[in-house]
């Protein structure tokens, strides 16, 4: 690219930036396509906004008589989160030492390992839930199941990608002994990655709370069914109750997982 120069002060040319107001210029075509072929009808938007003030209202006066029924839901939805985040980290270290290129001990194998978790990883954990829905049927376990799949390739990749930072230097120190892959694994990886993983594992867990909520509105399980149900019978004020319950719990498990990512950060 061409610079002219004023003095000491580069001033750039930008003749050339043709191609950047190019794909300015796509990006507002498409979006004034979409904007008409999706046939927005602004009118129903202004009604729907007139009654909003009142179902917010509705959701502000909570229903206290399913209380109960609400907690063993949010309680549910905790464990779905737990059991998969869980099944997904003992899955996920050991396909993340076959899948690093520092550790792998057959190349192909981990390019097998890394396309296959991209295709997971490419289909959102609630398309996940459907197909275990439409396969085993409703209830926790397909929604454990739909997040457990999701988070193996997640936290495989999350670990790899930490697992290949550490370099080559004290992995090769320790195989010119003449140990094993699995000592190896053991004595140059483990231990250096310990904090990495309850960082990423944690992180994790916080994000499978909140999609064990959106999952259950298919019929995985959790508190997403019953506010699905309120919903649907105009019931706002149970649903706000639900919704206020999963929020206080939400925070809490965001908090606790911000405290122990600084924990291992600073270790």
């Amino acid at each position: 690219m061409n610079k002219n120069y004023f003095g000491k002060i580069k001033i750039k040319d930008h003749k050339n930036d043709r191609f950047l107001n190019r794909i300015m210029l796509t990006i507002m075509l498409l979006f004034i396509f979409s904007f008409f072929k999706l046939n927005l009808d602004f009118y129903r938007f202004s009604r729907g906004m007139s009654r909003l003030g009142s179902i917010l209202a509705d959701f502000g006066r909570p229903d206290l008589t399913v209380f109960k029924f609400v907690l063993i839901a949010v309680w549910e939805s905790f464990e779905i989160a737990f059991i998969a985040t869980l099944v997904g980290m003992i899955f996920s270290l050991p396909l993340a030492f076959l899948a690093a290129a520092n550790t792998t001990p057959y190349k192909p194998l981990a390019m097998g390992i890394k396309a296959y978790l991209s295709f997971i990883r490419a289909v959102p954990s609630l398309i996940w839930a459907v197909i275990f829905v439409s396969s085993i049927g409703l209830g926790p376990f397909s929604g454990i199941l739909g997040l457990s799949v999701h988070t193996v390739s997640y936290l495989t990749k999350a670990y790899l990608q930490s697992i290949e930072d550490l370099g080559d230097e004290s992995i090769l120190a320790i195989k010119s002994t003449g140990a094993s892959w699995l000592n190896i694994m053991k004595a140059a990886v483990v231990p250096n990655i310990k904090r990495v993983v309850t960082g990423w594992t944690a992180l994790r867990f916080e994000s499978n709370m909140a999609q064990s909520s959106v999952i259950g509105v298919v019929g995985a399980g959790g508190i997403g069914y019953i506010v699905s149900k309120f919903i649907k019978a105009y019931d706002f004020n149970a649903a706000g109750t639900a919704l206020l319950t999963l929020i206080t719990i939400s925070v809490f498990v965001e908090v606790s997982g911000a405290l122990l990512k600084n924990y291992t950060e600073r270790g």
